[in-house]
């Protein structure tokens, strides 16, 4: 073998190739982890009505 075989040997064997090229699957948002919060007297979970339609109490946080 010559010198430039072995380089080009060498170089293909020790470079980096492609990082892999699968990603991650998406994580779909779970919205059991948004504080609850109250609008008005409805309860509220990132921007879903909660509570099925019963009186929120009036320690739950009130939405700015």
């Amino acid at each position: 073998m010559t010198a430039a075989a072995v380089a080009a040997l060498l170089l293909a064997v020790l470079a980096p190739g492609p990082a892999g090229g699968a990603t991650p699957p998406a994580v779909p948002y779970d919205s059991s982890f948004a504080p609850l919060t109250r609008i008005g007297d409805q309860l509220t979970r990132a921007d879903q009505l909660t509570g099925h339609g019963a009186p929120a109490p009036f320690w739950i946080p009130e939405q700015p």
